[in-house]
């Protein structure tokens, strides 16, 4: 069997089409949950299917991230069966995994996203990681890690301040001919 399609959304659920080759989605439900399983966690998400008549329908998945049955949706259209299945309209926030990320337009910042930096920072005798966390209200947030204290900054401020860096770095070279604080780190 071909690998079947597999598009996420934001809102905690999968989608699943059938590529009408070998054995569908339905006859070897268990090996398709199987498949996704170490690439997602499976019980925290709504797994919906198409079948080769172009019908979707949920495929049910226990706790342990296996699969544990069908229910029935029956409807031909992804978001209509998006809709029925959440009772939100979604067609929006829906991107395939094999769809051209450049075509495609990016979905909406819904909640909080963390993630730890490379970048380390000297915090008394210790050397830190910097924590960035991207918030749906339009700031981000900048923290130590494993400290709790977080400074945050609109990201219209992150963006301001990024160009405006951006500027005074050309004009410094222009007017020297080298970069002055780029060398000693500070830009």
């Amino acid at each position: 069997m071909r690998t079947p399609r597999f598009c996420f959304g934001d809102s905690g659920g999968g989608a699943i089409s059938d590529h009408n080759g070998g054995k569908s989605v339905t006859n070897d439900a268990e090996n398709v949950i199987a498949d996704l399983a170490p690439d997602f966690d499976l019980s925290r998400y709504r797994v919906i299917y198409k079948d080769t008549r172009g019908i979707w329908d949920q495929m049910l998945v226990d706790r342990t991230g296996r699969f544990a049955g069908f229910s029935s949706i029956n409807e031909r259209d992804l978001p209509a069966a998006l809709a029925k299945l959440t009772g939100i309209d979604q067609s929006h926030h829906w991107k395939s995994s094999n769809s051209n990320a450049a075509g495609d337009s990016m979905t909406p910042l819904k909640k909080a996203v963390t993630r730890r930096s490379e970048e380390l920072m000297r915090d008394r005798s210790k050397f830190r990681r910097i924590v960035v966390t991207l918030y749906p209200a339009g700031f981000i947030g900048l923290r130590l890690e494993k400290c709790r204290h977080e400074e945050t900054l609109s990201i219209r401020a992150a963006y301001e301040t990024a160009a405006q860096t951006r500027v005074m770095r050309m004009q410094a070279e222009r007017r020297k001919g080298k970069p002055c604080l780029v060398k000693r780190g500070r830009l």
